[in-house]
């Protein structure tokens, strides 16, 4: 019922934010990051 629908939505979006913590840490690195 809902509450999977909830925990995927919950999963999804866990994932996009690691993913943009990486990719931030990516360009800190590389000094593309202001």
């Amino acid at each position: 019922g809902c509450g999977i629908l909830y925990g995927v939505l919950l999963d999804s979006a866990y994932k996009t934010r690691k993913i943009a913590e990486v990719e931030k840490e990516t360009h800190i690195k590389k000094g593309w990051w202001k």
